[in-house]
């Protein structure tokens, strides 16, 4: 009898650690929810038509910007705190005639988040704005926009095809 306490309570031990093991189950990195973003972003583009040649280390993304959500660059289009940011990227369409916006953020903690989310949300305002009287199409992916969050990263994004990207972040 003896025997069978001890096995299931080890049985039950086991049980516990793997359940418990691993983390946060939605848990995703910032680098690989970037790099998966950049590259569906790459394969939109290729499928669109831009060659493959127009694709360099220098430039993975034509015809795009891509920039540090805290790098000194007063032309963001997204305003945070530092100190509720641990990194970001801004990826925007360089040409005034897309509405193209993706940005992803990292955040500190879940105070941060809120400020983060309160300035996404500032973004979506300005971007509303913005393209409601400029350029209807554009104004149409601004409509479209998909905001969320997984982990402790944020993103936002204006594009085409929101939820592929979506996707690929939560990968």
């Amino acid at each position: 009898m003896k025997k069978y306490t001890v096995l299931i309570a080890l049985c039950l031990c086991m049980l516990a650690l793997a359940a418990c093991g691993g983390g946060s189950g939605d848990a995703v990195s910032y680098d690989t929810a970037k790099e998966n973003l950049v590259n569906a972003l790459a394969q939109e583009l290729k499928a669109g038509g831009i060659g493959e040649d127009a694709f360099t280390e220098e430039t993975p993304l034509p015809g795009y910007a891509i920039l540090d959500v805290l790098g000194e660059n007063e032309f963001l289009p997204v305003q945070v705190d530092a100190s509720s940011v641990k990194q970001g990227v801004v990826i925007q369409a360089m040409m005034n005639v897309r509405s193209d916006l993706i940005v992803l953020i990292e955040v500190k903690d879940d105070a941060g988040a809120q400020r983060v989310q309160e300035a996404l949300a500032d973004t979506l305002a300005s971007q509303e704005q913005t393209w409601s009287t400029y350029l209807p199409d554009q104004y149409e992916k601004v409509q479209n926009n998909v905001t969320g969050r997984v982990g402790n990263l944020l993103y936002y994004i204006t594009s085409d095809h929101p939820q592929e990207l979506e996707e690929a972040i939560k990968k």
